[in-house]
Formats: C-alpha cells, structure tokens, sequence
C-alpha cells in the first residue's frame, strides 16, 4: 500500500505537467483569473486586515485578554480561539488551534471540535466580497451573518457539552505567541496573503480546466474547488436569485477544499483530522443553504 501511494505521488506531478502542457491555454486563463481575483478582491481586502489582526495578536491585546478575570473564569483557549478565528479568518483560525493542541494547552478531541467553530471566512471576506461582489448588497449583513455564525455555534456547544471535559484549567493558561517586531509580523503577513494567492492559483487553474463539465449537475461540486472563484461562478449562473443566494451562503459555509488545504498546510505535521472537519462544514453547508433557500422563498 505505501509502495503504490509513493508511485502514485511520484507520477501525479508528471500526469499534471501533461494536463498542463496539452491544456496551456485553459491553464494559463485559469491562472489569470485566479491571481487577477487575487490581486484585485482579496489582496486589497484582507491584506491590511491581516496586518492589524497579527499586530493584535502578537501585541498586548491578547496578553490583557488571558488575564481579565471574565475569561480566565471561563475556558480562555475557548475564548481565544474563537476570537482570533472569528476575527483573522482561515487558515489562520485552524493555525491558532494547531498551536494550541501541539503546544499542550488542548488535547486533541477539543481542538478537532474548535477547528470546525473557529476556522471560517474573516468577517472582512464576507463583507466586502461575498456580500458586496457575490450577493451585490442586496442581501442584509446581519441575515448573512446569523446564518454563517449561528449554525456554527449550535453545533460547536453540542459538541462541547459532550466533550464534558476541560482542555486545561484557566489559571494555567498561557499564550505561546513568540514577541515579534512589525517588520516580521509585516513579512508574516505577506507569507499568508501568497499562500492564499497560491491555493486560489492552483484550484483556479483546476476549476477552469472543468468548466467545460460545469454543467447545473456539476456547478456546485466544481465551485466548491475555492471559494472566490466558486462565489464568482454562482453569480453569474443561469439560476434563481433565491437559488443564486441560497448556494453562495452554503458555498461560504464550506469554505471550499481551497481552504481545507490552506489550513492542513499550516497545521503540517498535526493529529487533526482534516475527514472529520470536511465532514462538518459540509453539514453546516447544507444546513445554512437550507435555511437560506426557506427563508428567503
């Protein structure tokens, strides 16, 4: 078995060299579409974001968090991993976690339950793409949000009712972020706004090489490849706005297997398991889809 996984590997670089050569064309479009959303959307959108967020974490902010009495009374790697996920987005929400369970702080069952919670789509993504470009403002925010958030947290506090077991208590708890100065935190920053580009690059190029199969059978499996390129597909397919909405919201539940692989990326080497977390979010796809499509019609 691991003999024919090593041969599998060795020969899928070469099989995707072929794709691309004989499809140069199609790959080289997919690439521009991808790094132009890139550059155009996300760059624009989330890079100041992440600059601030890193200083934010890195500084005093979080320090002063772990030592208020309100969260040192209550699980702070709970709190703090939901306002660093919630805040900075994926994949540095799954990174945070990861650097909770290596570091000792949470044991594994935990942060499998925390990376479902806390690893989403930043609060600026969601604003100023999936609302402004993908839904074009005409659905309210706080619809969008109660529906992105609130399934989430429902599952994430049944799950924690039967974990039944504290991570670690509060008094012990301490950040592991290593001090930094602005020009790392500033390189830092840059480090994760390419590895998002790469992975939008990458899944661009995959999406536009199934686009000819992009059938009403096939739309959602194909955008559910990346999450910028999927929203910008559903927009402009022949469907009901109602559909239309329904599908973008379930889409940005997911998060895309862009993300997933963005998020195993910087949790290299971890005990998570990435089925168990694939499996969830496309629970809460489906169910905010759901709600989406009802309450809407």
């Amino acid at each position: 078995m691991e003999s024919r996984k090593q041969t599998i590997m060795a020969v899928l670089p070469m099989v995707c060299l072929g794709i691309l050569i004989i499809c140069s064309n199609t790959a080289i479009e997919g690439a521009k579409r991808g790094l132009a959303l890139w550059a155009n959307v996300i760059v624009p959108t989330l890079l100041p974001f992440i600059i601030l967020t890193n200083i934010i974490i890195h500084g005093k902010t979080l320090s002063l968090a772990a030592n208020h009495p309100v969260i040192k009374k209550y699980q702070p790697c709970i709190i703090l991993s939901i306002f660093v996920g919630f805040l900075c987005g994926y994949p540095m929400g799954g990174k945070f976690v990861n650097d909770l369970y290596t570091g000792g702080f949470i044991d594994s069952r935990l942060a499998n339950i925390l990376l479902v919670l806390c690893n989403n789509a930043s609060p600026m993504f969601i604003l100023g793409y999936v609302i402004r470009y993908g839904l074009e403002s005409l659905v309210s925010p706080f619809f969008v949000f109660a529906l992105l958030y609130i399934p989430n947290i429902i599952i994430f506090l049944l799950r924690y009712i039967r974990y039944k077991k504290q991570a670690l208590h509060a008094a012990t708890f301490q950040l592991m972020l290593k001090p930094a100065t602005m020009a790392e935190l500033i390189t830092q920053s840059i480090q994760s706004i390419l590895l998002i580009g790469a992975y939008i690059m990458i899944f661009s190029i995959i999406t536009e090489l199934l686009m000819g199969y992009a059938t009403n059978l096939l739309l959602l499996p194909i955008s559910s490849l990346e999450i910028t390129v999927g929203i910008a597909l559903l927009k402009n397919a022949a469907l009901m706005d109602t559909k239309k909405t329904a599908l973008i919201l379930a889409l940005t539940a997911f998060g895309g297997f862009s993300s997933i692989a963005q998020t195993k990326s910087v949790a290299n080497n971890s005990a998570l398991s990435f089925l168990s977390y694939t499996i969830w979010k496309l629970l809460l796809s489906v169910i905010t889809g759901s709600l989406a499509f009802f309450i809407i019609s």
